[in-house]
């Protein structure tokens, strides 16, 4: 049986992905979702994982103490495993360019709600879950403290 030829896949070239990045990280959008297309996009040029790939991955799929840095692909084609490289490092525009100082901010706070909610935990053991009319609740108040 004669060998069937490979069809040749055309890929994008490397300037044109770069222009297509620089207009995604240029947008006048800075909203969430535009932000998320921009990080899939650099996900997909980088790594040259197909859509379906990226669309399908968890976060238990990246894995940072390889290195370099390598992405799971459960099902790739052929529904066969393999890793792909996070070789280049790209700076991801940040939607708030203050959130690391604020959550350092915030650090004392939250470590005291874990303790409190772990003592009353081992104190009274686990309560049926709140209701959503109580979580609005909830938040109310705790938005009016001071």
């Amino acid at each position: 049986m004669p060998a069937v030829p490979r069809k040749q896949v055309v890929a994008i070239r490397e300037d044109e992905s770069d222009r297509m990045l620089t207009v995604a990280r240029k947008a006048k959008d800075t909203s969430i979702k535009a932000h998320r297309d921009y990080v899939f996009l650099l996900l997909l040029a980088h790594t040259g994982m197909r859509r379906a790939e990226a669309q399908a991955l968890a976060v238990e799929d990246l894995d940072f103490d390889r290195t370099p840095p390598a992405i799971r692909i459960r099902h790739g084609k052929g529904d066969r495993e393999r890793y792909v490289v996070m070789a280049q490092r790209h700076e991801i525009p940040c939607l708030d360019k203050e959130l690391d100082e604020k959550l350092r901010r915030e650090w004392p706070g939250v470590l005291n709600w874990l303790i409190a909610g772990a003592v009353a935990w081992q104190h009274d053991g686990l309560s049926e879950p709140a209701t959503p009319r109580r979580i609005t609740f909830s938040t109310a108040i705790f938005r009016a403290k001071p």
